[in-house]
C-alpha cells in the first residue's frame, strides 16, 4: 500500500515545519516481509526512529489506546484502479472515533472526506506533506463530535435503528 510514502512525506513536512516538535506517527498493521522492510528502511533513512513507530499487527484491544491518544488518522492507499473504488474501513473507524483524517483522493474517499473531517491528498510523499500542512493549519478547527457526525449513517447503531429494525417489522407483518 506504499505506506513508506507517508514516512517520506512526514520527513518533508518536518523539514518545512522545523519548530513542530510534537509530532509522532504510529503505524499499525503488517504486510509481507518486503513491505515491512521498505517501511522500516524509510523510517531509518529519514532519521525518524524517534517519531515514527511501527508496531506491526495489534489486536483490537491493543489498538484502543492509539484511538485515545491520536488526533489524526491516516487512510493512505495508492490511487490505482484496484483501490480507487474500495472503501477503506480504517477511515470510518478514525472518523467515527472523532479523528480528523488524511486520506488519498480515491473515488470512495471523495464521498466521505469533507472540510469538516479531514483532507484528501495525492498518493505521494509530497501529497502527504501538503495534507499534513493543511491539517495542522486547521487542527484547532476540527471538532470530534462534528467529525463523528459526518459518518454516523455508517455506524452499526445507525444501521440497526434506521434500517434493520424496519426490515424486521416488514418481515413480522408477512407472518
Amino acid at each position: 500500500r506504499n505506506v513508506e510514502d507517508t514516512v517520506k512525506g512526514l520527513a518533508l513536512f518536518l523539514k518545512s515545519n522545523i519548530n513542530n516538535k510534537i509530532v509522532s506517527y504510529d503505524i499499525i498493521g503488517r504486510g509481507n516481509k518486503e513491505y515491512e522492510e521498505k517501511l522500516i528502511s524509510s523510517i531509518i533513512n529519514n532519521n525518524l526512529e524517534d517519531i515514527v513507530h511501527y508496531h506491526g499487527f495489534l489486536n483490537d484491544e491493543e489498538i484502543i489506546p492509539f484511538f485515545d491518544k491520536c488526533n489524526i488518522g491516516v487512510a493512505y492507499v495508492p490511487i490505482t484502479e484496484y483501490y480507487t473504488n474500495v472503501l477503506v474501513t480504517k477511515l470510518f473507524e478514525y472518523l467515527q472515533s472523532g479523528m480528523a483524517a488524511i486520506a488519498t483522493n480515491t473515488n470512495e474517499n471523495k464521498k466521505v472526506i469533507t472540510d469538516i473531517n479531514g483532507v484528501l491528498i495525492e498518493d505521494s510523499p509530497e501529497g502527504f506533506a501538503k495534507g499534513l500542512d493543511k491539517l495542522m493549519l486547521n487542527l484547532d478547527k476540527y471538532s470530534s463530535e462534528a467529525i463523528a457526525d459526518t459518518v454516523k449513517e455508517y455506524s452499526v447503531e445507525y444501521y440497526v435503528k434506521n434500517h434493520f429494525l424496519n426490515i424486521l417489522e416488514d418481515i413480522s407483518k408477512i407472518n
